[in-house]
């Protein structure tokens, strides 16, 4: 499971957060990934081995004019383990662009959790399949292992 805490909460309230989830999390089989804004990313931090930082979003470049942007290198300088990518409330991406940013972070050790889903419209005139079929088509990364997060836009 992951936690997409999307423009909410303070930095003392994340790190305050992971204290508790790691003293919790012992015994616990799987992963947890917790995605708080940029700003919450604690200088170091102790998490335990099933629980891991993930980031909101990624550029696909390396480096240069992109404001506001973050690049792979830079979030894994930040520790950061899993990415976000291609979510719904991000409405400017095109399809390619998702894909290249979840190649960027493959290539960089990081895991893509790829976001599809279809909107209202969609969903009312019975194409939810056709919708999700065609973003996984041209969103997906050939290869490498990433996560599929199925959301609907509407929901």
């Amino acid at each position: 499971p992951s936690g997409n805490w999307k423009m909410n909460g303070m930095r003392s309230s994340f790190v305050d957060f992971i204290s508790k989830m790691s003293g919790k999390s012992s015994g616990i089989t799987s992963r947890l990934v917790i995605c708080p804004p940029f700003t919450s990313f604690p200088d170091s931090i102790n998490l335990s081995d099933n629980l891991s930082i993930g980031a909101q979003n990624c550029h696909y470049k390396q480096s240069g004019s992109y404001t506001g942007e973050i690049s792979v290198a830079m979030l894994k300088e930040l520790k950061c383990t899993h990415v976000i990518l291609g979510h719904s409330e991000r409405t400017h991406e095109t399809d390619n662009d998702i894909k290249l940013k979840a190649e960027a972070a493959i290539e960089s050790g990081l895991h893509p959790i790829v976001c599809v889903g279809e909107n209202l419209a969609d969903y009312k005139s019975g194409k939810t399949q056709e919708v999700i079929e065609r973003q996984c088509r041209n969103r997906l990364p050939i290869s490498g292992e990433y996560t599929v997060a199925y959301e609907p836009v509407w929901a």
